[in-house]
């Protein structure tokens, strides 16, 4: 049980859940071979609160001004405005409670960074930035102290050393996945994936536009480049890995459309 002085976030995200979204999120990113080597919940205070913004512009000479009006939230923990909380909050209903059941031992509670003194202050300074306009055009209210549960797995990826992941304990939500570096498949990968695909009809559409796709990429981009038209191609057919694997799919096409017509 933990028990904290602000209302919390009920969490909904477990550890076997975890588990299971980060080997999707990796797998989309081509990895498989990776290493869990540490896995922690937090439990990060979060300051809920409202916003209006004044944005002055300049229509036909003329100064225009357009208010906007929202609500955000600021990781009191890094100062920093995180939407992703009050969009979680106006999409489905969370409940918050002060005490919270956790089938976890490794958990941390932090504490906040950012005193009620400068919460005002920060949160304009912040929201200034964003919107480009001064902090004057800024006014911030109805604060609310929140505590969010996120899971931070810290993954150690061959060749690319240890990477920090953040999962939401509340939706299951990747928050920073785009940390994370995308492998190239090898041409291995590619043979597996597309006999898979090419076993229904649907794959076969799939293949095919992705053959023509690329290959009419390659064709437009040796044309901006001032090659001529047969040689051009030929070029970007043999000497780019795109158009080495624009070939390996069209004699796949080539060699199953064989079968099926004259084999099986």
């Amino acid at each position: 049980m933990v028990k904290l002085d602000s209302p919390t976030a009920s969490l909904s995200i477990q550890f076997s859940d975890v588990m299971e979204i980060l080997e999707s999120v990796l797998e989309e990113k081509h990895w498989k071979d990776f290493d869990s080597s540490s896995v922690e919940l937090d439990f990060i205070p979060f300051y809920v609160f409202n916003y209006d913004v004044l944005v002055e512009q300049e229509l036909r000479g003329e100064k225009v001004s357009q208010g906007f009006s929202g609500k955000t939230s600021l990781n009191a923990v890094e100062a920093d405005i995180e939407p992703m909380i009050t969009r979680i909050m106006d999409s489905q209903p969370v409940k918050f409670k002060k005490e919270i059941e956790v089938d976890y031992d490794n958990y941390n509670v932090n504490t906040p960074a950012v005193s009620e003194e400068e919460l005002n202050r920060t949160c304009e300074i912040k929201l200034a930035a964003q919107y480009n306009v001064s902090k004057e055009d800024v006014a911030t209210s109805a604060f609310r102290l929140v505590y969010w549960p996120i899971w931070t797995i810290f993954v150690n990826i061959p060749g690319e050393g240890v990477h920090k992941l953040q999962i939401d304990g509340v939706v299951g939500q990747p928050m920073n996945v785009e940390e994370v570096p995308e492998r190239e498949k090898g041409w291995v990968e590619i043979s597996k994936d597309t006999f898979s695909k090419l076993k229904s009809p649907r794959g076969w559409s799939e293949v095919g536009l992705k053959a023509a796709r690329t290959a009419a990429g390659g064709v437009k981009s040796t044309a901006s480049s001032g090659e001529s038209g047969g040689s051009g191609v030929i070029s970007w057919l043999f000497r780019t890995k795109t158009g080495r694997y624009t070939i390996m799919l069209l004699i796949l096409l080539i060699v199953i459309f064989y079968l099926l017509e004259y084999v099986l």
